[in-house]
């Protein structure tokens, strides 16, 4: 249960960062139930090296 809670806190932060910051994203839907049912519920989203580069130049450059 914890860890369903943590995949979509992570899944938001993935698309805050895919908009910039800006809280207009839509909350991913990965159907955690199905993947815990059939034990494939992931413990951690992946998140692509390009995003998180692109977030920390932007932060960088808010300073």
């Amino acid at each position: 249960m914890v860890n369903r809670i943590f995949l979509t806190l992570q899944s938001c932060m993935k698309e805050i960062m895919k908009c910039g910051g800006q809280n207009k994203y839509k909350i991913p839907h990965m159907k955690k139930s199905v993947l815990e049912k059939n034990g494939l519920l992931p413990t951690r989203i992946s998140c692509d090296a390009m995003l998180v580069q692109n977030v920390i130049s932007t932060l960088g450059s808010l300073e």
